[in-house]
């Protein structure tokens, strides 16, 4: 039987684009205020490194050009794609959603805006 991690690494070769294994990947905090959340379970898709102008993400469907195109006008950002298993998107969604709702978030989060405020 063939894994769906399998299966997915054969889809990123024949696209030409990189298979990430988000289990082995650090979500930093900020990620999930960059994407409605609604809209991110909706297309199963979690960003994964914001850089500069520069969005990544990992979807489950990384042929859908409408909802790239979408992101990409909605955060201002360009936006690159990389794909990972459906089951291992959705535990990064679930840790990311984790991370934004533990105790002391708000001051993680206002210190975290402070130092982007302060960076040229």
């Amino acid at each position: 039987m063939v894994t769906d991690d399998v299966m997915r690494q054969a889809l990123a070769m024949q696209l030409n684009i990189p298979f990430l294994d988000l289990d082995s990947v650090e979500l930093a905090r900020a990620l999930g205020r960059i994407i409605n959340k609604n809209y991110a379970r909706r297309h199963s898709l979690v960003p994964v490194c914001a850089l500069k102008q520069t969005l990544t993400i990992s979807m489950n469907d990384p042929t859908n050009s409408a909802v790239i195109e979408e992101l990409s006008q909605t955060t201002g950002m360009m936006v690159n794609v990389v794909t990972s298993s459906a089951e291992s998107i959705k535990r990064a969604f679930q840790r990311l959603l984790r991370r934004g709702a533990g105790r002391g978030t708000r001051e993680g989060d206002r210190a975290a805006e402070r130092r982007a405020r302060s960076r040229p």
